[in-house]
């Protein structure tokens, strides 16, 4: 049993983007789709955590 079994995890809005505007490279079958990281994710989550709510 897994210790988060159950949790809905809810990302803020701008932060999935960021996440979904990722490639995917390939769907696992135990999780879905895996978004890959890029050399510049860091900096876009940085700059979408920092942008003001709409």
């Amino acid at each position: 049993m897994f210790l988060h079994e159950g949790l809905d995890l809810r990302l803020p809005p701008r932060i999935a983007a960021v996440v979904h505007q990722r490639p995917v490279d390939s769907d696992d079958e135990d999780h879905g789709e895996i978004p890959q990281p890029s050399p510049t994710l860091v900096d876009d989550l940085t700059d979408a955590a920092r942008s003001p709510s709409i």
